[in-house]
């Protein structure tokens, strides 16, 4: 904060959420359907991209990197000279601790029209129990990693690889996609 009257401080600000997407990352295959404003876990970004820039030795206005932020919800980001110009977002891409991911959009569909799931039911799927929680009892990377180191009953143990290569695999994909560009991404 800096004072610039006798009444008024300036200060700068690092939103939580900020929408610098190129346009092409606004829109969406739909005309009634735009792409909103989307929750991409902007500080986390961010400082990645400052810890790559440190340790680099150049300007955040210099780079053109992929970020990741993985956790509770799994964003993806590209930046290019200092603003994140591609999000994937963190409900609905990679599947997470608390979230799961993109799915099937007809097979969702069809669920609802069936009535085997609801409307709140696929909320809560897609932003606070699916992902690690419904697929492995937990939201706790650090117990499901626990979990894999000191199972004994090999389907236990089966079903954590299953679930980590699909965490990992998925990641993976979402970040790969976010790589593509058209000029080349330098990490």
């Amino acid at each position: 904060a800096r004072r610039i009257g006798p009444d008024v401080v300036a200060t700068t600000t690092d939103p939580l959420s900020v929408d610098e997407r190129e346009l092409p990352w606004r829109l969406t295959g739909s005309a009634r359907i735009p792409s909103p404003v989307i929750s991409s876990h902007a500080l986390s970004h961010r400082a990645a991209a400052a810890l790559v820039s440190t340790v680099l030795g150049v300007g955040r206005q210099d780079l053109h990197v992929v970020t990741a932020h993985l956790g509770a919800a799994s964003a993806v980001a590209r930046h290019r000279a200092g603003r994140l110009v591609q999000v994937a977002p963190a409900f609905g891409s990679a599947p997470s601790a608390n979230g799961c991911g993109a799915l099937p959009l007809t097979e969702v569909l069809r669920r609802l029209d069936t009535h085997d799931v609801t409307v709140a039911e696929l909320r809560r799927e897609l932003c606070a129990e699916g992902g690690l929680s419904t697929l492995a009892g937990t939201d706790d990377f650090h117990a499901f990693c626990a979990l894999s180191a000191s199972a004994l009953d090999p389907g236990v143990r089966a079903k954590v690889e299953i679930v980590s290569e699909l965490l990992v695999q998925r990641a993976a994909a979402v970040i790969a996609g976010v790589a593509v560009a058209p000029s080349p991404v330098e990490l």
